[in-house]
């Protein structure tokens, strides 16, 4: 069971979130 790993996909899953975040914004 690695922590990094687990830490590593929470991070791209947020970042995924924050891009479609942002592009949802800029269409406004």
């Amino acid at each position: 069971y690695a922590i990094m790993d687990n830490i590593i996909t929470v991070l791209h899953i947020v970042m995924s979130t924050i891009d479609r975040l942002c592009m949802t914004y800029h269409r406004e």
